[in-house]
Parts: C-alpha cells; sequence; structure tokens
C-alpha cells in the first residue's frame, strides 16, 4: 500500500491579478519593406523558384512511457493511493499610478527554469498566453520535478515583474500567465510577458509487487528479452527487477532522496546533475580557475597571484589519474620586460585525445588535425561563443573557455575534490593549500608565484626551457614600484555598474591588477582585469554592463548586423541544414555580439538571416536568406534570396550621360550612372549687372572671376600647429568701362565701372602673410 500525501505552499508569486484604468499600453508594429525608387530606372521583378526544397519542422519533446510488465493471472498486486491536496491561495495585487517598487529573488527550493516567451500579443490577437500545459514536461530539467513556484516578467523590462504593469494579469504555477484585454477596449493590446518556474526534485516512492508463494519448477525462466532465470535480479529503467515465473515479476523502484541545495565554497551556484546510474539527480558545486592578461592568476579556491614566464606549464593535473585529465597552459613571447600581451594556447589531455586551442589564431587540433566549430564527437563539445572558445567534457563535467586574453577552467567539486593540483590550486574548500610543490610540499598563500615555476612541463618541448630553475625559494612579496601610466579606467570598478556584485564579492584583487597592467603601459591588456572582474561577477549570478563606463576605452565591437549584449541569457537562434536550431540557454549572463531578436545566424555563421531558407544562384552557390546579387555578364539584372526563392529585378536606364570613365558615379548594382557637375576652375565668366546709383540706372554687361582654387588646412610638425592655405579666384588684369545711366526726372549721367580681363588663384588675404 503505498500513500503519498502533497500539500501545496501558498505562493504570494504564485497567482498575481494586476488591474489599472486610463492606461493604455501602445506598441508600433512597421513592417519592414523598404522601396527606393529611381527617376533614371525602371524595375521589373520575376519570381523565379529553384531547385532548393524548404522544409518546416516542428520539434516536440518525446514522452519516454516505462511500462511495467506483470501478468493479472498469476499476481496479485494491492495498490491504494489517498492524496491531500491543498488548494493555494490567490492573492490580487492592484497596482495603480506609477510608483515601481524594487523586487527580490522569490523563493525557491529547487532550480529556476529558463525564461519562456512563445507568444507575443499583436493587433489580430491582443491577449497573451504562457500557459504550463504545453511545455510542463521539457520546461523543467528532470519531467518528474515539481512546480512549487511561478515569476511572471514584462519580456522587454528585466526585473519587472506582471504585478507592476498596467495590464490584467492572473500568474498562476499551476496554469501559467494570461494577460486579456476587454472586448470594449478597442485598441488595447497586452504587453509581452515570459515566465519561468521553480523545479523542485520530487522523491520516488518505492513499490513492490505482491506475487505468490508457488514453488516454480525445476526449468524456471522468465519470458524476458533475453530469458532471465527464476529468482535472477537485474535493474532496468530504474527499477530491480526480479524474475518469479514466466511472465511474473517482483518489481522494486530506485528511491531518491532529496537532499537539501547546499551553499557552495566558491560562491556559485549549485548545480543539478544526474546520478551515476542516470535515475536520481543531486547537487554538485563547482570551482573556477581564472588566468587573464600578461600574468594574473585566480586559483580554483579564490588565491590570487602573478607569474609570467614564456614556457609551458601545468594548469591542472590529476594526482592519482581516474579520468586521464590535465590541462597545460603554453606560453610564448611572456617575458616579464614585454609591455604587450603573451600568445598562449592551451592544451586538454583527456583518455588520450589531446586538443589544442590557440585562441589567437582561432584554431582548434584535435589529435594534430584542425577541425572546423562547432564540432562535436564523443567525450567532447567544441564550439564557438561570443569570442570564446568553449571546450565541454560533459563526462566530467568540465568547461574549458579561452579568448585572446582570459582563459577559465570550471570543475566539478563531486568528482575533483582533493584529487588535483597544478598552478591552478586544489579543490579542497580551503585556500591553505592551493600554493602547493610538486613534491607535495604546501607553501603560504603568498608563495604561488614561487611555487608555480615548479609545474613547468616539457610536453612542448621547448629548448629554451630546459635549463630554467624550477626551485624557487618563498620570500616576503615585495611592494609594487610607483605608477608611471595610471589611468582612471580602473576606477569602473567602483562604480555603480559593479555595485551589485561588489556588494556580496570584493574586487579589490582585480583593481591591483588593473592598476598593475597600466602601470606597465601594456595598452592591449588596459581592460583585461575589468574583463576579469566582469566575468566573474556574471558567474555569480550578477549583470554587469560596464563598458559604457570607460569612456569608450573598453568598447566591444560587433561585426555588421550582430548587436551588443552585455548580459544574454540564451544564445542566437541559428540554422543547420535549412533548419533553424534553438540557441542553448547559458548558465550565467553571457557577454557578446548576437542576432536582433528575430533573426537567427546564418548556416555558414556569417550573418543573420530572417529565415533559414536558403536559395541557390545559377553557379549552384548557396544564398541566404535577404541576400543580394548581380548577373555576371548584365549588372542591370539583379536577384535576391527571399524565403528560399530567388526574386530576379532587371533595371532599364532610360539614358546615359556622357562624361568620362572616371568621373561616372554609378549606382549599386553598376548598372546606370550618371555625370556630375564638372569642377569649374578659376576663370572670367561673363555677368549681366543693373547699376542703380542716385536714382539713375542701367543694366550692363561685365566680366567676372569665379570658380574653385586650391585650399586646405593640416598640421604643420615644424610649427606644432594646424597650417592654413586658402587661395581665391581673383582679378589678374581689368579695364574699366563708361555706361550712360537714366535718371528718373529725364536726365541722365556718366557712370564708370570695372570689369575682368583675366583671372587666377591667389592667396587670400586673410591669409596672407
Amino acid at each position: 500500500t503505498s500513500t503519498t500525501s502533497e500539500t501545496t505552499p501558498t505562493s504570494t508569486t504564485g497567482t498575481t491579478t494586476s488591474t489599472t484604468s486610463g492606461t493604455t499600453p501602445t506598441t508600433s508594429s512597421t513592417t519592414g519593406t523598404t522601396e527606393s525608387t529611381t527617376s533614371s530606372t525602371t524595375e521589373t521583378t520575376t519570381t523565379l523558384t529553384t531547385g532548393t526544397t524548404t522544409s518546416t519542422t516542428t520539434e516536440t519533446t518525446p514522452t519516454t512511457e516505462t511500462t511495467t510488465r506483470t501478468t493479472s493471472e498469476t499476481t496479485t498486486e494491492t495498490s491504494t493511493s489517498t492524496t491531500s491536496e491543498t488548494t493555494p491561495t490567490t492573492v490580487t495585487t492592484v497596482t495603480t499610478g506609477s510608483t515601481v517598487s524594487s523586487t527580490t529573488e522569490a523563493h525557491c527550493s529547487g532550480v529556476w527554469s529558463s525564461w519562456y516567451n512563445d507568444n507575443t500579443p499583436s493587433a489580430q490577437r491582443p491577449n497573451d498566453t504562457e500557459l504550463l500545459a504545453p511545455i510542463r514536461t521539457r520546461i523543467c530539467s528532470y519531467p518528474s520535478d515539481k512546480i512549487s513556484n511561478i515569476q511572471c516578467q514584462l519580456a522587454n523590462y528585466t526585473f519587472w515583474p506582471a504585478s507592476l504593469s498596467p495590464d490584467v494579469v492572473v500568474c498562476d504555477k499551476d496554469i501559467g500567465l494570461i494577460c486579456t484585454v476587454s472586448e470594449d477596449a478597442v485598441g488595447q493590446i497586452c504587453n509581452d510577458y515570459k515566465i519561468r518556474v521553480c523545479c523542485e526534485p520530487t522523491e520516488v516512492t518505492t513499490m513492490t509487487t505482491t506475487v505468490p508463494t508457488t514453488t516454480p519448477p525445476e526449468e524456471c525462466y522468465c519470458d524476458s528479452n533475453p530469458p532471465r532465470k527464476c529468482n535472477e535480479t537485474w535493474i532496468e529503467n530504474c527499477a530491480t527487477y526480479t524474475c518469479v515465473y514466466a511472465e511474473t515479476y517482483k518489481i522494486e523502484h530506485v528511491s531518491c532522496e532529496l537532499t537539501p541545495k547546499p551553499q557552495c565554497y566558491s560562491g556559485l551556484k549549485p548545480a543539478r546533475v544526474k546520478t551515476e546510474d542516470g535515475c536520481c539527480s543531486e547537487w554538485d558545486c563547482q570551482s573556477v580557475c581564472y588566468v587573464w592578461g600578461r600574468k594574473h592568476y585566480r586559483t580554483f579556491e579564490g588565491v590570487f597571484y602573478k607569474f609570467i614566464e614564456d614556457c609551458s606549464y601545468v594548469l591542472v593535473e590529476e594526482i592519482i589519474p581516474i579520468y586521464n585529465f590535465s590541462v597545460i597552459l603554453d606560453n610564448q613571447n611572456c617575458h616579464p620586460s614585454a609591455y604587450k600581451s603573451c600568445e598562449r594556447s592551451i592544451i586538454i589531455i583527456y583518455k588520450g585525445t589531446t586538443i589544442h586551442v590557440s585562441p589567437r589564431q582561432n584554431d582548434v587540433k584535435i589529435n594534430g588535425e584542425s577541425v572546423s566549430l562547432p564540432f562535436y564527437a564523443e567525450g567532447f563539445n567544441i564550439s564557438k561563443r561570443s569570442s570564446f572558445i568553449r571546450v565541454q567534457i560533459p563526462s566530467i563535467r568540465t568547461v574549458i573557455s579561452a579568448n585572446r586574453r582570459h582563459l577559465r577552467i570550471k570543475l566539478s567539486n563531486s568528482l575533483f575534490k582533493d584529487k588535483i593540483q597544478g598552478q591552478c590550486g586544489s579543490i579542497s574548500n580551503q585556500q591553505t593549500d592551493d600554493c602547493k610543490r610538486k613534491n607535495g610540499m604546501i607553501e603560504p598563500t603568498d608563495c604561488c608565484s614561487e611555487t608555480a615555476h615548479e609545474w613547468k612541463t616539457s610536453y612542448t618541448n621547448k629548448r629554451h626551457c630546459t635549463d630554467l630553475p624550477t626551485y624557487r625559494p618563498c620570500s616576503p612579496p615585495t611592494p609594487p614600484p610607483p605608477c608611471e601610466y595610471e589611468k582612471p579606467i580602473c576606477d569602473a570598478l567602483f562604480g555603480g555598474s559593479f555595485q551589485s556584485c561588489r556588494s556580496l564579492n570584493s574586487l579589490s584583487h582585480y583593481f591591483e591588477a588593473c592598476r598593475d597592467d597600466n602601470c606597465w603601459n601594456a595598452t592591449f591588456e588596459e581592460c583585461s582585469s575589468l574583463e576579469a572582474a566582469a566575468l566573474r561577477c556574471n558567474a555569480l549570478g550578477f549583470c554587469v554592463d560596464w563598458r559604457q563606463s570607460t569612456n569608450g576605452s573598453c568598447s566591444y565591437t560587433c561585426p555588421y548586423g550582430f548587436i551588443y549584449r552585455p548580459c544574454a541569457t540564451n544564445n542566437h537562434n541559428y540554422c543547420t541544414d535549412n533548419f533553424m536550431r534553438t540557441g542553448e540557454v547559458f548558465s550565467e549572463p553571457t557577454e557578446g555580439c548576437f542576432c536582433p531578436e528575430g533573426l537567427m545566424l546564418s548556416e555558414d555563421a556569417t550573418q543573420c538571416v530572417p529565415s533559414c531558407n536558403r536559395c541557390t544562384d545559377y553557379s549552384g552557390n548557396f544564398k541566404n536568406d535577404g541576400d543580394e546579387w548581380s548577373d555576371p555578364n548584365n549588372t542591370c539584372i539583379h536577384y535576391r534570396c527571399s524565403g528560399g526563392t530567388v526574386i530576379k529585378t532587371e533595371f532599364t536606364c532610360f539614358s546615359h550621360s556622357n562624361c568620362d570613365e572616371v568621373e561616372k558615379v554609378w549606382d549599386v548594382h553598376h548598372c546606370c550612372y550618371y555625370c556630375p557637375e564638372p569642377v569649374k576652375r578659376c576663370k572670367v565668366q561673363p555677368k549681366s549687372l543693373t547699376i542703380i546709383k542716385d536714382n539713375c540706372t542701367a543694366t550692363v554687361e561685365l566680366n567676372s572671376c569665379e570658380g574653385n582654387c586650391d585650399s586646405y588646412s593640416m598640421f604643420d610638425y615644424t610649427i606644432d600647429k594646424m597650417k592654413h592655405h586658402c587661395e581665391c579666384c581673383e582679378e589678374l588684369t581689368t579695364e574699366i568701362k563708361e555706361v550712360t545711366l537714366a535718371c528718373g526726372n529725364g536726365l541722365s549721367k556718366l557712370h564708370s565701372y570695372i570689369s575682368a580681363k583675366t583671372c587666377q588663384c591667389s592667396i587670400c588675404e586673410s591669409s596672407a602673410p
């Protein structure tokens, strides 16, 4: 007999209804169609369908159903299930006005899921619904998890709960989110919302089937595949089966013990991982070693030190090989007196496979052979995430990420606690054993810069490293020299962008490292310590948008068509084999360049495209959605790939002016051109002028000087100033002419005027020395 009692906790965030009046959210939608017209061209558009097949697929998460095999004729099974359920309390929150209060993290005894936003309201569909029923089996990592809480937020405003929105919203952990607009609210639409839920593991109760106590015959087997002998026991589908006879089995389901969520020594949030048998889940803490800039290290347990040499060193290795795992850092051009950055590569060894990562060359080799990314093989997942090359080894819960200035090694505490050594120290939940020599001797924590020499390895066979001594005695740290090139850029660590992270995590070591880099005038590294601090804060769960506080000194440049995001929660969607794949959900806020909302990464990973449908040109080359190209034999014929269809446009030019080839100004397709007005040089130009003097007037024809002359302004190093040169179109020779002016009283009189005969460019009076 199995009895299960379940009580649903009361949660003020579980159900939220927000009402207000007089506030109508406005959503502006613009259809992305751009039309360009030119008076000199006409367009003829033809739709051509190429041989590319466009497919659409809908991915669904498969549901696995485990069937317990029993025979009712021979098995007596009694099962009584009693369920006691407490109805959750609905709390109604009425928000009016514009008062916004700060929000705190809602309680979750398990793990918060990713944010979901499957529906977006529009003028045709003004309501917004994010229901749990369609996604209940996949919103949590384990289908058996219980949803104990829910959070609803505006999709475009981080940390803005639904309770503060002007809409009528229901946010319920059993239903999901529902935003409705009343029928008489013409023109109103809901804001766009997203939801996430708290996933708590549920205990699986052991169930045992009762079987009759009959004596089986001597040749006793069960009708299983493969056949099992009576009383034989085996494990299948997270249950222990015992053969009784024929089609009768005794079944005991695996019992999962629920453990409280731990506080990790590293400060990182614990991760839910599957147990070794895959039937249950457990908590696992993780620790991270950082190497950044020219010489800065942070061990797994948080010891900071400086080290710089031009050899190869063991960062991590197992004390007693179990997984045959190690990480080696190969330094090149890392001389202590050099002002530039080191060229580093990382060597990862796991079960006989060697992965060589060279971030500066953006190259990855496996057992000496270059591979393209992403690369998936048995035991390894290697991908490019923003500027980082990321190597993941799922079987040992290990992630190594590296770019030109940073290296991170994240290891599982449950698998590597008290089992590793090297320049990254140990994982032991204490700092006292991080500075260890090769012979096992433990030194004080201010001696890591000396013990780091002992982890030199001959793996890369550098001749100049052979004779370098490995033993360096510990000595008191010397005070840093006066800073010659101090810059205010390091002060950003004490600014508002790092405030939330700084309140729980000291950033003083990163400030010292930043100051040290800038005192060396290491321009390439002046931002690396700020980046390292931001990476650490992101790993702790804090979003740090800090680059704007450096006045452009540490800007992040994205390729054309991509946008910068300081704290992305998931990667952009991407195209593979003409299908869109959903981007991975990041375990921590991630900085980088991403495709704008609604676009996805193209098949060749070079641009953001509106869809994964591709076309082919007449040479058989693939073209991404939105690509444009011209006919190689006629530039007035233009093609565009749109939704897997090639659209042909032919331009016709009405007329062509006559001018030299170098003077022609072509359109973007190099089909039509025009000739610009020629530059007028300084010369005599005839003019008509009306002269008025004392109510007497006459119109005369005269010559003037008009046209362009040379002028410029540039720096002159001899005077350390800008030098100005200005020439004006002026008369060279003139003549005096006379004209008879007619007066209003019937009289006339003579008047003299000047007419130019020749012109030249001369130094302007204001520029004359």
